[in-house]
C-alpha cells in the first residue's frame, strides 16, 4: 500500500484522506494493528472530520488502554 501512496499525491486532501482510511482498514483485516493505527491517524490528519477514520481508530485502540487523542473539531463542549 505504501508505494501506492506516491499515487496519491496529486489528489485533493479529502480524497487522501478516504484512501488512508481504506488502507487502514485492509491492515485490520489483514492484522497488522500498527500499520492499521498509523493509516488510520494519517487520514484523521488530513481531515479531523472524517468520522469513519475516527470510528475505526476509537474501534482499534478500546480496551487496549492507548489514548486515541483524536478532538473533532466540529464537536461542542
Amino acid at each position: 500500500l505504501h508505494k501506492h501512496r506516491r499515487n496519491w499525491s496529486g489528489a485533493d486532501p479529502g480524497t487522501v484522506a478516504e484512501m488512508e482510511n481504506l488502507a487502514g482498514a485492509i491492515c485490520l483485516v489483514l492484522g497488522q494493528k500498527r500499520e492499521a493505527e498509523a493509516w488510520f491517524r494519517a487520514a484523521l490528519d488530513k481531515d479531523p472530520r472524517m468520522e469513519s477514520a475516527r470510528r475505526n481508530l476509537e474501534g482499534l485502540l478500546h480496551g487496549t488502554g492507548k489514548n486515541p487523542v483524536i478532538e473533532d473539531p466540529g464537536k461542542k463542549e
